[in-house]
């Protein structure tokens, strides 16, 4: 935590040029995750689409489609 409040800005312009995330340690043992608000927020909206059973089934029965070779080339 003392190395985070001491480069938190460097680190922050880090995150949001490379798209990463930095996992925050206490006492040499994963505590926390910091992203990109960009990141956080597409990850939330992945997150709701995965909730919606109607979209988790239509998504994998593409998925299946693809397999069997009944997809449509790009």
């Amino acid at each position: 935590m003392h190395e985070l409040r001491k480069e938190l800005t460097k680190l922050l312009n880090e995150l949001r040029e490379g798209g990463q995330e930095l996992v925050i340690t206490r006492q040499g043992k994963p505590s926390a995750v910091v992203i990109d608000l960009e990141r956080y927020l597409e990850l939330q909206e992945a997150i709701m689409e995965l909730s919606d059973p109607e979209y988790l089934a239509s998504l994998l029965e593409a998925r299946q489609e693809i397999r069997e070779g009944k997809g449509v080339p790009a």
